[in-house]
């Protein structure tokens, strides 16, 4: 099941769209019966979440936060109990995606879909923190974007 809660209200949020783009990467992934949850917020909101969190005092476009944290993109989630079938929860700041998406001049929509789907590929253990593992991950959000721009 995917859960979605908007708290914020500057930007104009399609749930629909965003529960299809969701969806289908979960279908994609192998996970379509795993639980997510994605909350839109503001900078403001997020900016103290990555402070505490990740120690940057700064806002930014999203943050993952994965129910199995030590989940590895080669292996399969391997889950004993039905509560196991959770990915994890991403926050988001519509605020930050927008003015992103203005500046490299993309839809909102489809900037904020790149972004959930980077969010969804840490909750499944992809990092950047090197730049194999960049390169890496890089392929795997190209391959998902492929699959929900076929939604448009």
């Amino acid at each position: 099941m995917i859960t979605i809660k908007n708290t914020q209200r500057t930007v104009k949020i399609n749930l629909q769209d965003i529960n299809d783009c969701v969806q289908k990467v979960l279908y994609r992934i192998g996970y379509p019966d795993f639980d997510i949850g994605i909350w839109f917020t503001n900078n403001r909101t997020i900016k103290s979440y990555n402070e505490r969190y990740r120690r940057k005092n700064k806002p930014t476009d999203i943050l993952s936060f994965a129910y199995h944290p030590n989940s590895n993109p080669d292996k399969k989630i391997v889950t004993q109990t039905l509560e196991d079938k959770n990915l994890g929860d991403i926050i988001v700041s519509a605020e930050y995606v927008k003015k992103s998406a203005a500046e490299l001049k993309i839809p909102f929509q489809e900037h904020l879909n790149t972004v959930l789907i980077h969010g969804v590929c840490h909750l499944l253990g992809y990092t950047h923190d090197t730049e194999k593992n960049h390169a890496r991950m890089q392929a795997k959000e190209k391959e998902l974007a492929k699959i929900v721009s076929k939604l448009s």
